[in-house]
């Protein structure tokens, strides 16, 4: 009998893809590709980088809060605060600045002169 999908289910213990040398692929071709768990989801490299790439858009959502990229910028959304922790922050490019143009004041003598309204 043909079928024309394949499946891999474990009822009651973990299931595990283990390559001691070589890769591991995980490829949907034509298709979606869905990972999801129940509870927590790590996602490691131990000696390198970890890349995720896509041509449209990236959207990292963490309890309401999200990181999103795309081709028109960089977008951050969040009902709470947005805090930067950093040694050094640093915005380099192409920006423009103004001149700063501070008026000169010069010393000047007041003197006091009587006020006609109340003659003092």
């Amino acid at each position: 009998m043909r079928s024309s999908h394949w499946g891999c289910f474990a009822h009651k213990a973990g299931a595990k893809v283990i390559a001691n040398l070589g890769n591991v692929e995980v490829r949907a071709q034509h298709s979606t590709l869905e990972m999801s768990a129940d509870q927590q989801f790590t996602v490691t490299s131990s000696q390198d980088e970890i890349t995720i790439s896509t041509p449209k858009t990236l959207t990292l959502n963490g309890g309401g809060s999200y990181l999103k990229l795309s081709e028109s910028g960089i977008e951050h959304g969040s009902k709470g605060d947005f805090i930067t922790k950093a040694a050094s922050y640093e915005v380099p490019g192409t920006g423009n600045n103004l001149p700063v143009e501070a008026p000169n004041f010069n010393v000047t003598e007041i003197s006091l002169m009587k006020d006609v309204t109340s003659n003092q």
